[in-house]
């Protein structure tokens, strides 16, 4: 006897409702497999980090290739990818930019948090200057990046030299011979720290005019074969020559002490050498205004950003100033110095610019420092 239609729905209803649990109990379970196999994103940080913690031994040092194509915003973004190319699986933890032109400096800033949001990557610490030229016609940035290896690259650690050429009086153009007696410098202050030219993984000019770039490139490269150059003209019109230039190398021999200070060539500071196992980058602090109590706060700012990281500008190693003038750059470094003793000051690079990026702003200033 065939059960009634009614039968039938009845029997199929209920078999239905006492496979429901055992199904809902087999779709959780696929579901909570399917999130174990994707990837864990963490939520980044969505504004840049005033500073970072690195290992001293994995630093690696990259730069953007110069591209004229586009406006700012377009070679922005094009330098950006590159360093992220080059770095392959390092982590890029600091950026510096250098702005040529009339773009808006302030979308460097903004163009950097989307990219690396972008591909969920840590922010990187940041600064940006606006300098008079870059070598190139129409190149408006180049990107300097400081990135974490995964293997050990330095592991003796590393020699932070710093050299500077600008006697007063002098004329501007043409750049190289005053490159040529800053290289001199440089050579007294290897021979102190035990270091030459090959060991040398990144140089930074700042010259007085890039007239004669391609002779100055020149001398770069037989000098620092291995390194990572660049080459800026940081002020569009300056009243003397100019060459001063900060050098990385990789040290051969770890040396007595964390931190060392070296005299060289009738300079009481001309290297620092940096075994400590790690150091702390930070971004740069803007000064507004011109007076001295302005340049005490960007520097009193520097000092939490680096403490919020566990350092502070009394284990500072190494200090870029960034003035729109001579004069302010030189009453800054005397303000500066105020936070050591003497026989303790770090290294101070003090680099003219064209400007800064934000209104009123005076000069900047960021960091390199070791964690105690």
């Amino acid at each position: 006897m065939r059960p009634s239609p009614i039968l039938s729905s009845l029997l199929a209803f209920c078999a239905a409702a006492a496979l429901l649990p055992a199904q809902q109990k087999q779709q959780k379970k696929d579901m909570l497999l399917l999130e174990l196999e994707q990837p864990q994103l963490r939520e980044l940080p969505k504004e840049l980090p005033l500073a970072v913690t690195v290992e001293t031994s994995r630093l690696i040092f990259l730069q953007s290739p110069p591209s004229a194509r586009g406006l700012l915003s377009e070679q922005t973004s094009t330098a950006v990818d590159a360093i992220l190319r080059q770095a392959g699986g390092a982590s890029v933890v600091r950026l510096r930019a250098f702005v040529a032109g009339t773009g808006d400096t302030r979308r460097v800033r903004s163009i950097v948090t989307e990219k690396f949001a972008e591909r969920q990557l840590p922010l990187p610490a940041l600064t940006v200057v606006q300098a008079g030229n870059l070598p190139g016609q129409g190149v408006q940035i180049v990107l300097e990046a400081t990135a974490v290896s995964r293997r050990m690259e330095n592991p003796a650690g590393l020699a932070l030299i710093t050299v500077h050429e600008e006697p007063e009086g002098s004329y501007p153009i043409p750049a190289a011979p005053f490159l040529r007696r800053a290289l001199q410098q440089w050579r007294e202050a290897a021979a102190a720290a035990r270091v030459e030219g090959r060991d040398v993984v990144r140089v930074s000019c700042f010259v007085s005019s890039l007239e004669d770039w391609t002779e100055s490139r020149r001398l770069l490269a037989a000098e620092f074969p291995k390194a990572v150059q660049n080459l800026v003209q940081p002020q569009r019109a300056h009243a003397h020559g100019l060459a001063a230039c900060e050098i990385i190398a990789r040290l051969r021999a770890a040396p007595p002490a964390p931190v060392q200070v070296l005299a060289a060539g009738g300079r009481p500071r001309a290297a620092v050498l940096i075994a400590a196992p790690k150091v702390v980058l930070s971004g740069s602090q803007i000064g507004f205004g011109f007076r001295e109590e302005d340049a005490r706060l960007a520097f009193q700012r520097l000092d939490k950003a680096l403490e919020q990281s566990g350092a502070s500008l009394k284990n500072a190693a190494w200090v870029s100033l960034y003035a729109l003038s001579g004069r302010i750059g030189k009453s800054a470094a005397e303000i500066l110095a105020e936070w050591w003793p003497e026989s303790a000051s770090p290294l101070v690079s003090v680099i003219p610019c064209e400007d800064l990026p934000a209104l009123d702003a005076s000069l900047a200033a960021d960091a390199l420092a070791v964690l105690p």
